[in-house]
């Protein structure tokens, strides 16, 4: 693989899905026509290119055997781990400042605390490194971010009320 970008995703893959053994293989997966393409698209930036990457790996509904299935983002709910990864470089991926160009992340656990994850450390670097949004007023900005600030505040309280709700003993058992 000659492609430093490519290898920089699959290293993040394989390391992020250790344990999991997914079906095909992240080489595999990465190697085959179509994704290639899909991540030429996400490499080359501008207006038209993909700005997200998004693998799943969770059991396949399929498949009997139970293996976990490596794909791009489904309509199937995350039951396995989710990694992405986000191209904040407007001008696309650099074999040589990849990573300055590409945030990347893993989702494995609740849907609220995925949600958690994802406006944390996807969608406020996203939108920190936006230049559409970056021009907007300063007024606008302030608004944006003071609503952002108290959603977020939201979820994380929400996900921490529900770490310290336990099912009462007697309830459990019936």
């Amino acid at each position: 693989m000659s492609d430093a970008r490519v290898q920089y995703i699959q290293e993040r893959l394989e390391a992020g899905l250790d344990g999991f053994s997914p079906t095909p293989s992240v080489a595999s997966f990465l190697d085959q026509a179509k994704n290639k393409q899909v991540l030429q698209d996400f490499f080359k930036g501008g207006p038209d290119s993909i700005s997200k990457l998004v693998f799943f790996c969770q059991p396949s509904p399929n498949e009997p055997n139970g293996k976990n299935k490596l794909s791009f983002i489904t309509e199937d709910n995350l039951t396995g781990k989710c990694i992405y990864f986000v191209c904040i470089n407007p001008k696309g991926v650099d074999a040589k400042t990849i990573e300055t160009d590409i945030a990347y992340g893993e989702i494995l656990g609740t849907p609220l605390g995925s949600l958690q994850t994802v406006l944390q450390e996807v969608f406020q670097p996203w939108t920190d490194h936006n230049e559409v949004l970056n021009k907007c007023s300063v007024s606008d900005w302030k608004e944006y971010v003071t609503s952002m600030g108290k959603f977020t505040n939201l979820v994380t309280e929400a996900v921490h009320s529900l770490d310290m709700l336990t099912v009462p003993e007697n309830r459990a058992s019936s």
